[in-house]
């Protein structure tokens, strides 16, 4: 974000875009495994994965491309992950107790889900996010709730709880 604004205001500003996108990339690839799972659970892959959208999101206004074309590979991925990973017990966005310190309640941040279902397709995550939308927001220092106002599906479906389908 600072790169992107120091790149329109100052003569050497541009000079650290590619190396911070590069970075962010190289992070993202290092964090998620090629299956799109981590190994820290799915609130920490959530969150993590909204603060990279958001910066994925200002590159690609910066460099006049599009969202989709920017995120790497492994985050078409990440919804099997998550998916996977949900409880069945209510509230709807609670996790198997495997991660996150199995902490009872929702796990999932909400803020990345509208955008991976719209630049995935992923219905399964569109259904999540309409399941959250009723609950307490997320803290204050998230961007989730703009990005998915940004980027994310015009119409959210009904919430429905689906078994996971394991990719092997």
């Amino acid at each position: 974000v600072c790169s992107a604004a120091l790149a329109k205001h100052w003569p050497y500003g541009g000079d650290f875009i590619e190396p911070v996108f590069n970075a962010l990339d190289e992070t993202v690839k290092n964090y998620y495994a090629e299956d799109g799972g981590t190994y820290e659970g799915v609130g920490y892959a959530t969150g993590s994965l909204q603060q990279a959208l958001a910066a994925y999101a200002i590159f690609a206004r910066y460099a006049g491309r599009t969202l989709e074309d920017v995120v790497p590979d492994v985050v078409h991925r990440i919804p099997d992950y998550i998916s996977t990973m949900l409880s069945t017990e209510e509230p709807m966005g609670a996790v198997i107790k495997t991660a996150d310190g199995g902490r009872a309640g929702v796990c999932v941040r909400p803020g990345c889900l509208g955008v991976l279902a719209k630049i995935t397709g992923d219905r399964r995550m569109a259904s999540l996010l309409s399941g959250l939308n009723p609950q307490p927001c997320a803290p204050a220092d998230s961007p989730g709730s703009e990005l998915n106002i940004i980027f994310g599906p015009e119409e959210l479906p009904t919430p429905e709880a689906e078994p996971p389908v394991f990719h092997i």
